[in-house]
């Protein structure tokens, strides 16, 4: 997915509206009158966030499907509806995570993001006479750990501005669906990690928080994997390129103490 069609995303617009909303609420300065008391000194947070990647390789992966003639209808042997390859599936919930301390009283924090980010799967089809459907049901996922550094600028007290240096494990799978048998891989990858976060309530001790972000790292390959059937045909995917970078947004919970 391109950053232009992620930035187009309902849910990607509907993050930036409520931290554009939440800069403008803040930033006024409440009526002397209407002065809170003063807040307990917390220093330290803590965070959890449920949410989903945007983009990432799952159309590079499509491509690849295509271009190695696994893209053949799969009929539907119970007699339902048949399915048509490459389809990929929906990436799934991920976890993000962050513990970070206030730097004296400004408004630097500095601290740890974490993270296991589903990148989704594709799947792809090729028919052979003499096998059984589904029997090259080729199956493709990507999954990533991150751990990234972060230092944090809260520009009103509702809206956090952060940026670091990440370092992901990307973790692979490709091959038969129909025996189980699949390639597994892993590396680790450096990368950038940028985030706009909104919480409230602003000075209680528990709050919710929006996270949207943007993880760039460079691309990385999928393949070559093959297999033989018995009537001698080769089915294969080729060493693809595939792209890691990919926005991210969630909702969660954080603590200050």
């Amino acid at each position: 997915m391109s950053v232009r069609t992620w930035f187009s995303s309902p849910s990607v617009g509907a993050v930036l509206a409520l931290v554009s909303a939440a800069a403008i609420l803040c930033g006024a300065p409440p009526a002397a009158a209407d002065e809170p008391p003063p807040q307990p000194d917390r220093a330290w947070f803590v965070e959890l966030a449920l949410g989903e990647a945007v983009g990432g390789p799952a159309d590079d992966l499509e491509d690849a499907m295509r271009a190695a003639g696994l893209d053949d209808y799969m009929e539907d042997w119970l007699g339902g509806n048949g399915s048509s390859y490459p389809r990929s599936s929906d990436e799934g919930t991920s976890l993000w995570g962050a513990a970070g301390r206030r730097l004296g009283d400004s408004r630097w924090s500095v601290g740890l993001g974490f993270g296991r980010t589903e990148l989704g799967t594709v799947s792809g089809n090729r028919n052979i006479e003499g096998e059984p459907p589904g029997s090259f049901h080729i199956y493709s996922e990507v999954e990533m750990l991150t751990l990234a550094p972060v230092a944090w600028f809260k520009p009103v007290p509702a809206v956090r501005l952060g940026a670091g240096l990440a370092l992901n494990r990307v973790d692979t799978q490709l091959g038969r669906s129909y025996t189980g048998d699949l390639d597994d891989e892993s590396s680790w990858e450096p990368g950038l990690l940028v985030e706009a976060a909104v919480n409230a309530p602003v000075s209680s001790r528990f709050y919710f928080l929006a996270v949207l972000q943007y993880r760039w790292l460079d691309d990385g390959t999928m393949g070559p994997w093959q297999e033989t059937a018995s009537t001698g045909e080769v089915v294969a995917f080729p060493e693809t390129e595939v792209e890691l970078a990919h926005g991210y947004y969630a909702v969660g919970l954080g603590v200050r103490f």
